[in-house]
């Protein structure tokens, strides 16, 4: 038998390189796209739009309080911001709250387009807002929720002591006793002004306090619960810096914005704490 010439050999070492295929494309399959647990609506986008959480958000002709109303915007709207701010932060008390915020330019839902103030817009996952406060229907955080419609009302009764005024107005119902000391509201007096509450049951004992101020002077809003249904009283309390008298606003706050502080009553500088 004859041997193979070197050269055959040589080409049938050629192609069997070939048939393994030491280049061979590799295929791949893409990974199944993963689902966002909590994705924001599409018709919201935090850079583009807002939604409304004031009943009733007026939308105005320019970035004033005192321009011309366009529209009442509804609670729950998302709106379509432009771009377009206002250069100044105004302040605006919404339901009892002040809020120091810019105008932004923005389009409804329905196609109206004008300015609203910032306070009573808010982006898909910004916490802001509170339920509507009224003198016998309100929920204030650590003191609670109170319909005093049904209650038994007493007053108001006046005082003067100095320079402030003092109208007390007691209600019953439930088994408690809750009385409202409101200073410097009806004089308009120049430091500012404070809502006392004292929550008590049907033997006298104290259940809650709850104090609120608006100081004028140092320019300053607080706002202090304290708690004694515990096994220990405790104090919760928050301030918010303002920037104005709270004669130069539309309309009362009755809270503030901002982090709490809570501890143990006893660890409390009576300074900070009696009312």
């Amino acid at each position: 038998m004859k041997s193979l010439s070197p050269f055959l050999f040589l080409f049938g070492f050629v192609l069997l390189l070939s048939a393994c295929g030491g280049n061979e494309e590799v295929a791949t399959v893409d990974p199944a796209p993963v689902q966002p647990t909590d994705s924001a609506p599409a018709a919201a986008p935090a850079s583009k739009g807002r939604i409304v959480w004031v009943d009733g958000l007026s939308l105005r002709e320019s970035p004033s309080l005192t321009a011309k109303r366009v529209a009442k915007m509804k609670n729950g709207e998302v709106v379509k911001l432009t771009g377009q701010k206002s250069d100044e932060n105004e302040n605006a008390v919404l339901r009892g709250v002040l809020y120091s915020e810019p105008w932004y330019e923005l389009t409804t839902e329905d196609g109206k387009q004008g300015w609203a103030h910032g306070g009573g817009l808010k982006g898909n996952r910004e916490v802001k807002g509170n339920r509507p406060l009224t003198d016998t229907k309100f929920n204030f955080p650590y003191f609670g929720e109170f319909d005093l419609s049904g209650w038994k009302k007493t007053g108001p009764t006046s005082t003067s002591a100095g320079d402030f005024d003092y109208t007390t107005t007691t209600y019953v119902g439930d088994g408690q006793r809750l009385s409202i000391t409101t200073t410097g509201t009806e004089s308009g007096s120049e430091y500012g002004y404070n809502f006392d509450y004292l929550l008590q049951n049907s033997r006298g004992d104290t259940l809650k306090t709850r104090y609120f101020s608006y100081n004028n002077d140092i320019r300053e809003i607080e706002e202090v619960v304290v708690d004694y249904m515990g096994a220990e009283p405790t104090q919760h309390r928050r301030t918010q810096s303002v920037s104005t008298a709270y004669q130069q606003l539309k309309g009362y706050p009755l809270m503030a914005r901002g982090e709490w502080k809570s501890q143990p009553l006893s660890e409390v500088g009576k300074e900070d704490f009696e009312i």
